[in-house]
């Protein structure tokens, strides 16, 4: 974003009347006579005016800062049309494929534009490279951006259509080579379609006419922000720093911990503090507050503890190495304490790189010093290695301070944690605002005190942030009157100009230096209101949808990973700020900056709202009326409703079936925030053909319309806490779908799942013998992510039908479990058999032999977590005997393996964490197999659990092997006959042990409490054969849980708990000889 100047001899006058269209049109014809030979369209042009609310409303420089941040905004729009037409131009081609004299014009447009399409972009890129006024420039970039969306949605159209025809066809032609695709799409273009494409390339070219002719004109605007740089600043007046004392004092004890005599090398002694937060919250405030602390200035009594050597110098984006070297020549040359003017010292400026950065060296060495690099945006790593090299010979405790708003410089430069500045307590903002207000101004008390009160109420529209309270406090300032205050407590802080001037230019590099992806990530972000509570996949696959994520060709990233890496670059970059383990919220400034860089495209409805703003493409209704959909022609255009509110079910369910019939060009439709009775969606959602989101969650919808399949865009559904018994048939047909969010039961409903071969997910797939379920259907499904739970496999016959499954070339799974029992009430199909006996037929169950059949189902090497549930066959499968190979296994559950009589050997897994066994009722026995040929056996794991074990006896002892070095957690709970287990009699890190209901382990338990002395957690219940217990070297013990043990008592004193300091709970229930 571009910084706004107060200074009207750098901005365009919002007057510039001139034709720009008329000027245009004579280079457009010569350009249009030189490509085409005629003039078929060099009189099309566009007509370009200013915009209306800008003449009519608003004053000369609020119109400047407008008109500004509509520059940014549309040329942010902007390269989101170049990639519209790009893909425009991509998609034509497809179809025109063919040499037909039909499409032969059409063809030369494309070439044509192919070639004007990065002269677009370097239009766009030059109006985003300084603040532009000229209403011409702004009317074209909306023609641009209008013109793209319109092609866009055409084609998108177009698109639907052809993968609608084919999967209605697929019942009578069953394959479609790509070649019989392309013929297929030529030949339903209709006449209409046929015009239409025409239209739309005639269109596209006009725009590059008329652009081409101002590329010179923008050529001498190449002011380009980013290369600017903040001049190094003297500090000319003393200051007061309000709420910021805890931070000072906290980052000054930190280097002055790190001090050292002068004369002595820094070795571990050099400290890096960046100090991050978000565009105005005080980093540089701080900064300073540091830099000028008495302990840290030279004084008679602690000559060591001062930094003789200091520097400040201002970065911003430019981390210019030899630049950054040069400037601290200059200033520590001079030997100043403090800085008392702005050095403008070349003198070093001839040398080269390695020259400077020897005279730093040689400078610093074994002298300790305080260096401030305020305002960096971004760090090259390389760089940073070599100035931090010149540097780290000074003395023990010499430091660098760094600012920052961008995360990644601060973990890239860290040698001790950053500070995360975060906004001013209620309090210390109040106070800031009131100094920035009264000054020194004395004011009668009743007067002061009503101000005040009206203060507090303007403190929280900011929440919190100094720079933006400072200029507010100034603007409140001007007029110590009442009514003055109140005007602008009723009012928005971005419709004050000083505040505004001053806020957003803090913020505006950060978003500048996002590419153009993010920054229409960013701008979509003002759709939500204030406060709203952000997670990161939700929006991801809301940006899919609006096209913002485009994945490069021949890449192999997925949309989602795109979408989860700029997400993760705005939190680095402080557009959001992280509140829990999955949840962020934008605080209210970050959000203006979003809805200025917006424009009028995305908008939020409250109870205020009479209509909707005309040019609105993405909305949010925060409201319980829907009033402001009486004039239905406003929603046209409209790519994104979310809605949130309690409606009345008739009238929300009229209103909707109105939206949905007028907005074609939706693309995110999300209900789950609405409270509404409607038990359906109407049926015009099915005509919706570029819907690609759609979340009806937390509704009582239970019925889709019958032709939902139409939706072949569909990219995310999600159902979840919906009331649905069925679905209608057709969904196998919506092949883009990526994301299917619904209970497992609800997704089994869907017949020939298969067919959906971009699904990124499948928690559960439900095994049936009939037709659209049996395992084959997974087949194609290589796009699985996460958790792959397979039920009923008891319902798979034999091997070879199992590895119909194609498991091993699931490569994105990260857990796989096989359960083969049959779920309850489930109807199997074939599942009985029919045998004739001398009185007719009986009818007995067919149970499939399970011999081998897990043989069939062995997953990639890749997963992380295995599960297996209800395997009735004593012998191991291959994989599973060779389990090795899979190295990447973190987590292993064996459950009601009811044959098995042995483990497979896991303890040769060098990064197996946790181990559950479960149900095995025919396991006696555990020795030397389940440890392989390693001689570390279970070198990761921490996590060891033996449950519901009714015949298991022994864990046997093992000589000459490391065993269980990382154990943290041993459970054994129902193991009745266990009576020897020889992991009680190791000395190992265990943390928790729980043993319940067990066999008699004689003195084994007793024992093991005294080698156990990490214990943090200790449970015993339903053990009448331990007697007598020592806990005196539990000393770290925090949770002591007894019960249901008859015969237990303490060996010694009876008080020995009472030495126990650590312990924070006891409980002791049915134990009657513990008192």
């Amino acid at each position: 974003m571009t910084t706004i100047s107060s200074k009207k001899s750098r901005l365009w006058s919002i007057d510039n009347k001139h034709n720009f269209t008329t000027i245009t049109n004579h280079i457009a014809i010569k350009i249009d006579l030189e490509i085409y030979g005629s003039l078929s369209h060099a009189q099309s042009g566009f007509n370009g005016s200013p915009n209306a609310t800008v003449n009519g409303h608003l004053t000369e420089r609020r119109a400047e800062v407008f008109l500004e941040m509509v520059v940014v905004a549309l040329t942010i729009g902007g390269w989101f049309a170049s990639v519209l037409i790009s893909k425009v131009i991509d998609k034509l081609k497809s179809y025109l494929e063919d040499n037909h004299d039909l499409y032969a014009d059409m063809k030369n447009r494309l070439a044509t534009l192919e070639v004007a399409l990065p002269r677009i972009e370097t239009a766009i890129n030059l109006s985003e490279a300084r603040p532009i006024k000229d209403p011409d420039l702004v009317a074209w970039l909306r023609h641009l951006k209008d013109a793209a969306y319109s092609a866009d949605d055409m084609l998108d159209d177009l698109e639907a259509r052809f993968l609608y025809d084919r999967l209605k066809s697929e019942n009578k032609v069953r394959a479609f080579t790509s070649s019989k695709l392309e013929t297929f799409k030529r030949t339903i273009l209709s006449d209409d379609d046929l015009k239409n494409l025409k239209n739309l390339t005639q269109h596209l070219k006009e725009i590059y006419d008329d652009i081409n002719s101002r590329l010179p004109e923008l050529n001498n605007y190449i002011g380009n922000m980013r290369s600017a740089t903040r001049k190094n600043r003297p500090f000319s007046t003393p200051h007061e720093v309000i709420g910021r004392n805890t931070e000072t004092d906290n980052v000054v004890k930190v280097l002055l911990s790190y001090r050292g005599e002068e004369g002595t090398s820094s070795a571990s002694g050099f400290v890096v503090l960046p100090i991050v937060g978000i565009g105005g919250v005080g980093k540089t405030t701080l900064a300073r507050d540091i830099f000028e602390d008495e302990r840290l200035l030279p004084n008679d009594k602690s000559q060591e503890n001062h930094f003789p050597l200091r520097a400040w110098l201002e970065v911003s984006n430019n981390f210019d190495i030899k630049e950054i070297a040069n400037q601290l020549l200059s200033i520590l040359s001079q030997n100043k304490s403090l800085i008392s003017e702005i050095v403008d010292d070349h003198r070093y400026a001839n040398d080269s790189l390695d020259c400077m950065l020897k005279k730093l060296e040689n400078m610093t060495t074994n002298r300790r010093f305080l260096v401030v690099l305020d305002d960096v945006w971004k760090v090259d790593k390389d760089d940073w290695k070599t100035l931090k090299k010149a540097l780290e010979c000074g003395a023990r405790g010499s430091t660098v301070l760094i600012t920052t708003q961008y995360q990644k410089v601060a973990t890239n430069t860290q040698t001790v944690n950053f500070v995360k500045l975060d906004v001013l307590k209620e309090y210390d903002y109040q106070k800031l605002i009131e100094q920035s207000a009264f000054g020194d101004q004395i004011l009668e008390e009743h007067k002061r005190k009503e101000l005040q009160q009206i203060g507090r109420k303007i403190s929280k529209i900011l929440q919190g942030l100094p720079r933006a309270g400072n200029a507010l406090g100034n603007l409140l300032s001007s007029n110590l009157d009442s009514n003055h205050w109140n005007t602008i407590s009723n009012s928005e802080w971005w419709e004050h100009d000083a505040v505004l001037e001053d806020v957003l230019p803090s913020l505006g590099l950060n978003y500048q230096n996002l590419d153009a992806s993010q920054k229409l990530c960013f701008a979509y972000c003002s759709i939500f209101p204030r406060g709203y509570i952000f997670q990161e996949d939700r929006l991801v696959h809301m940006w899919m949808a609006q096209g913002f994520i485009q994945p490069k060709t021949g890449g192999r990233m997925r949309m989602e990973d795109i979408g989860r890496q700029i997400f993760a670059e705005l939190v680095d970059r402080n557009f959001f700020q992280n509140v829990s383990e999955k949840e962020y919220v934008m605080h209210d400034i970050i959000r203006e900056l979003a809805v200025y860089l917006s424009l009028d495209e995305c908008f939020v409805i409250s109870d205020e709202t009479e209509e909707i703003p005309p040019k609105v493409r993405h909305l949010t209704v925060k409201t319980n009326r829907l009033d402001a959909f009486r004039d239905l022609s406003r929603v046209r255009n409209l790519r994104t409703i979310l809605f949130s509110g309690k409606y009345k079910t008739e009238e929300f369910y009229s209103t909707l079936k109105d939206i949905l019939k007028y907005s074609k060009s939706l693309r995110v439709l999300d209900l789950s925030d609405s409270q509404t009775e409607i038990s359906k969606l109407p049926n015009a959602i099915s005509n919706l053909l570029h819907l690609r989101y759609l979340d009806i969650s937390n509704t009582k919808i239970c019925l889709l319309p019958k032709l939902f399949r139409k939706l072949c865009h569909l990219q995310v559904l999600i159902l979840q806490q919906c009331p649905f018994n069925e679905l209608p048939e057709g969904m196998n047909k919506l092949i883009n779908l990526r994301h299917l969010c619904a209970e497992p039961k609800i997704v089994s409903l869907i017949s020939g799942i298969g067919k959906l071969t971009s699904l990124q997910e499948l928690k559960e797939f439900h095994v049936r013998k009939k037709k659209g379920h049996k395992i084959e259907e997974l087949r194609k499904l290589k796009e699985l992510r996460g958790q792959l739970l397979i039920q009923n496999l008891k319902n798979v016959n034999s091997k070879e039908e199992a590895r119909e499954a194609k498991l091993t070339e699931k490569k994105h799974l990260d857990a796989v479990h096989l359960y083969f029992e049959i779920e309850d009430g489930l109807e199997t199909g074939s599942g009985f058999i029919l045998t004739r006996t001398h009185k007719g037929f009986s009818k007995s169950k067919n149970t499939p032999n399970l011999e081998g059949l897990l043989e069939g189902l062995e997953p990639c090497c890749d997963i992380s977590e295995l599960g297996i549930k209800g395997y009735d066959s004593a012998t191991f499968p291959r994989w599973l005997v060779n389990i090795e190979h899979f190295t990447s296994l973190r987590s292993i559950h064996l459950s009601s393996c009811n044959k098995f009589t042995s483990l497979p050997p896991l303890g040769q897994l060098p990064f197996l964490m946790i181990l559950h066994i479960e149900a095995l009722s025919e396991l006696r026995k555990i020795d030397v197999e389940l440890y392989g040929n390693v001689h570390e056996v279970f070198p990761s794991l921490e996590d060891l659990r033996l449950q519901n074990l009714e015949k298991f006896e022994e864990w046997s002892e093992v000589q000459g092997r490391k065993l269980f070095p990382c154990l943290k957690k041993l459970y054994i709970q129902n193991c009745l006959k266990l009576t020897k287990m020889a992991l009680l009699t190791l000395k190992l890190p265990i943390k928790e042990l729980k043993i319940n209901s067990c066999g008699d382990l004689g003195s084994a338990l007793p024992e093991c409490l005294q080698r156990f002395t990490l214990l943090t957690m200790l449970k015993i219940s339903h053990y009448p054969h331990v007697t007598s217990l020592s806990l005196s070297n539990l000393v770290a013990l925090k949770t002591l849980c007894l019960s249901n043990c008859p015969e237990l008592s303490f060996q010694g004193d009876s008080q020995s708990l009472s030495d126990l300091k650590q312990l924070e709970i006891k409980e002791i229930i049915e134990c009657p000889k513990l008192k």
